[in-house]
């Protein structure tokens, strides 16, 4: 069924779970998905990007992936392109979630390692099939990688990942692994606030006291609203676990979680932020000249995309 593809209009959606993988860079997925587009003679209108980003996450969580299906739609685009089918999704349900928005509105997906066109009933099954061992694939993953850290768990060692603010990982002393050991400076903010939960200090007033200091999370962003603030007191690495150099002692530790835990959670549900923009039927993109649709930027800032 290659008709419907004559002069049709495509998105190329490209991800990558690690950027250090060689074996699907996004160069690599740009190139496939490039050259399948050229030799159908489609055009290409976009192309979006999640790097760094796992498949199993869903679609609200990959931004890329997000914007190639309001670009479809919205009508700017007729095909959603993937180099491989893992590349879209390693999740049974979020596969057909996917599929499911994109031919609501007419639109078909395509995964080029695969050779499948998801708009007939064949091709729907088949990759039915393939999505079923992705996940399966990722589920395993998941269940070595817990192996993984709890036996370097049960050796005193660090088993990898995001680093907790307040430690950095060096090398353990047998030169296998890594061990967590107190940084100087961040150890020292670390105990400042855990001293303002002690004493009463609601955590949204902690994080604005950081961000005020120009201190920032251990991936260099400001902290959010007493979200990350609650994150970074709830480690385990406190009183050593995973590896780490103690912060605390276990009374300490026990009685700050208490406090934590007595204390009301973020919903994480965006702020109702009203019309305060036009509506988005009477503004269009100055460059593709398709209707802008409303959003929420990184800063729940209402913006139009």
């Amino acid at each position: 069924m290659e008709y419907f593809l004559v002069m049709a209009r495509a998105v190329l959606y490209i991800r990558i779970s690690e950027l250090t993988d060689a074996t699907t860079s996004p160069e690599r997925q740009r190139a496939d998905c490039t050259g399948y587009a050229e030799a159908r003679g489609l055009e290409v209108v976009a192309e979006e990007e999640d790097l760094d980003v796992s498949g199993t996450k869903s679609v609200d969580q990959r931004r890329g992936l997000r914007s190639a299906l309001e670009t479809i739609e919205a009508g700017g685009a007729d095909i959603l392109i993937c180099a491989r089918l893992d590349r879209l999704a390693r999740s049974v349900v979020s596969f057909h979630q996917i599929v499911k928005r994109v031919e609501a509105v007419g639109g078909t997906v395509v995964s080029v390692a695969e050779g499948l066109d998801f708009s007939t009933p064949a091709g729907r099954m088949v990759a039915s099939v393939l999505a079923s061992f992705a996940q399966y694939e990722s589920e395993l993953i998941g269940q070595r990688v817990a192996s993984a850290k709890k036996h370097l768990a049960s050796e005193g060692k660090w088993g990898g990942g995001r680093r907790p603010y307040g430690w950095r990982p060096e090398p353990h002393e047998s030169g296998k692994g890594f061990v967590l050991r107190l940084d100087p400076e961040e150890s020292e903010v670390l105990r400042g606030m855990v001293a303002q939960v002690l004493d009463g200090v609601a955590l949204s007033r902690i994080a604005a006291g950081l961000n005020d200091a120009g201190i920032t999370t251990a991936l260099g962003k400001p902290w959010a609203a007493g979200h990350s603030v609650r994150q970074a007191l709830n480690k385990p690495s406190m009183i050593g676990a995973n590896g780490a150099e103690p912060l605390l002692d276990s009374a300490t530790y026990v009685r700050l979680r208490r406090i934590l835990d007595d204390r009301p959670q973020s919903t994480g549900k965006r702020p109702d932020l009203g019309e305060v923009l036009l509506p988005p039927s009477l503004i269009s993109c100055h460059r593709c000249k398709l209707p802008m649709k409303r959003g929420v930027d990184d800063r729940s800032r209402l913006v139009y995309r």
